[in-house]
């Protein structure tokens, strides 16, 4: 006999650390009762979240080192770890813009003027500038589709509420194809477009972002809290607008908890059968 308990929403201090649910106790405790003649044991396992978003390693990633980067106006790009709601952290910084191995720190300086370079920082100063490990897109990609909580399902969206980062209440946004902004979009969580991006309206953002085609803001106003990444098919990353995309490591976990299985063996016990 088998039976599974999930210990983060079962309202009980599990650990002894006088706290309940909290994000160490997101497992599942699978408990098998054994017989053998008069003889029993229990045996205790536990199943911890595995997300199927790698890690974020920057606040903008371009999978084509070889875009086209334009930064003006009031457009930065920050991998100083932000707080959501603003402020740093102190700690956990990373590069602004970074690329895969198949480019080079070289390759993406040589994208950039004088005046754009002093508009990206992050871990070593402006411009902050690193090579990062391929994210895997593709089952990013697949996964957010089979989960999303919301389709854009038109081409140009005049805005909306998705999530609160606040509350730590986070949705996955899917859109296949490109998508036009033209209003306020505001939420938190993981926002997935298969086409291009483009913002000529207002968008607020804590999470991850991850656009397949290009991204352009040269019209429009973005805020991101987390993290950004633009696929090997776009050839243009342009913040000419009001853009300002920091990284946040609590915002890029809101999108990371969102959606994986829990099949992470996090270790067993035997139990009193009492």
């Amino acid at each position: 006999m088998a039976n599974a308990d999930h210990l983060g929403s079962d309202g009980l201090d599990n650990d002894g650390d006088s706290q309940v649910d909290e994000t160490d106790e997101d497992v599942f405790q699978i408990i098998v009762t054994g017989t053998h003649g008069s003889a029993q044991r229990r045996i205790a396992a536990y199943l911890g979240f595995t997300s199927f978003i790698a890690d974020v390693e920057s606040a903008v990633t371009l999978l084509n080192p070889n875009s086209d980067i334009q930064i003006g106006g009031t457009g930065r790009v920050n991998g100083k770890n932000h707080h959501i709601a603003g402020g740093l952290v102190g700690s956990g910084d990373t590069y602004g813009i970074a690329t895969i191995p198949s480019g080079s720190v070289a390759t993406l300086l040589s994208r950039l003027t004088t005046s754009e370079r002093s508009k990206v920082d992050g871990m070593g100063g402006t411009p902050s500038l690193g090579l990062v490990s391929i994210p895997d897109i593709n089952t990013i990609v697949t996964e957010s589709r089979n989960a999303a909580h919301f389709v854009l399902t038109n081409r140009v969206v005049a805005g909306g509420t998705y999530g609160n980062a606040s509350t730590g209440q986070g949705y996955i946004v899917y859109r296949d194809g490109d998508v036009q902004l033209t209003g306020n979009l505001r939420g938190a969580g993981l926002l997935v477009v298969t086409g291009n991006l483009r913002v000529t309206g207002t968008i607020n953002w804590t999470g991850i972002i991850v656009v397949l085609g290009k991204i352009e803001c040269g019209a429009g106003t973005a805020q991101v809290y987390g993290g950004t990444i633009m696929g090997n098919t776009g050839n243009l990353l342009d913040l000419r607008g009001t853009v300002d995309l920091r990284y946040s490591r609590a915002g890029v976990n809101i999108a990371r908890n969102l959606a994986g299985r829990y099949v992470a063996f996090n270790g067993w016990q035997e139990i009193s059968v009492n």
